[in-house]
């Protein structure tokens, strides 16, 4: 059947997420862009850019919510990236870990939080002793800081490596909360805030890596990277196309192979300046 179409068109449009494929490691989403009338409309495809690597289906957004004001019904979909999931489904498939029955790694238990949060702050403490600037963390200062984390924490972002059942390592991703607030201008810890995440939670594309640490004994086996690719798995599952990863150290060339074994680039560089006042 033929549908005319007339590009000097003006339509008020819906538009919205809805799931269409899922891999391994990541739910494909599409977005779709709706004329409001009565129809019937021409339908457009769009595949955004990126070489496989880069982008998703928000690239063309302007573009596709003026065809879709013109009367084209718009699907936009995400593609998979290719760099990103082969180096997250080869990590997974780490058989040095499959092999040594007394290496486990789990995801934190939101029904024993305060002893989670025991162990992020043992092991940030003893993995990062020997760092420049490192300050260790009190656990009442971060039980304080943490204790009402256990409601916004997703347990598959937060991961831990445990040898003969003694945590060595543990990474701990978090999404960019600020995209929820900065759609209802909430202040954090404030009841606005909080019905903010609830509504838009789920809608958030940027997450960072807090942190991943693993002890100086237990490492050469892969633990940071099949901790990272986990907790990264499940960033794009929950459809976050973007993480960041800071501060890393010049000279932590560890944490900085375990980024770039990810396709992560350099995007910023601080300096730190240092004057004798007497």
């Amino acid at each position: 059947m033929s549908v005319a179409y007339d590009p000097s068109g003006r339509f008020e449009i819906k538009s919205w997420d809805t799931e269409f494929r899922r891999i391994p490691t990541r739910t494909l989403m599409a977005r779709v862009y709706q004329p409001q009338g009565a129809g019937l409309f021409p339908v457009l495809l769009d595949l955004h850019g990126g070489a496989w690597n880069n982008q998703d289906r928000t690239a063309n957004a302007m573009m596709d919510e003026a065809l879709a004001k013109s009367g084209i019904l718009v699907v936009a979909i995400d593609l998979t990236r290719a760099q990103t999931r082969t180096a997250i489904d080869e990590t997974l498939a780490n058989r040095r870990l499959d092999r040594d029955p007394a290496i486990r790694l789990r995801k934190a238990d939101l029904g024993a939080w305060r002893r989670e949060v025991g162990i992020f702050i043992d092991l940030h403490n003893a993995a990062f002793a020997a760092n420049w600037g490192d300050t260790p963390l009190s656990h009442d200062e971060i039980w304080e800081l943490m204790g009402l984390a256990r409601f916004t924490t997703d347990p598959e972002l937060f991961w831990i490596a445990e040898i003969d059942g003694r945590p060595v390592g543990l990474v701990l991703c978090m999404p960019d909360f600020n995209e929820a607030f900065a759609r209802v201008r909430a202040e954090p810890a404030s009841l606005r805030a909080g019905l903010a995440l609830f509504r838009f939670g789920r809608k958030i594309r940027r997450g960072g890596l807090f942190v991943i640490g693993v002890l100086a004994e237990a490492r050469g086996r892969g633990l940071a990277e099949s901790l990272a690719a986990r907790a990264m798995q499940r960033m794009i599952a929950r459809g976050m196309t973007v993480m960041e990863y800071c501060l890393v150290l010049e000279d932590n060339v560890p944490s900085q192979r375990v980024a770039r074994r990810f396709g992560a680039e350099q995007t910023k560089t601080y300096l730190m300046f240092e004057k004798r006042l007497a």
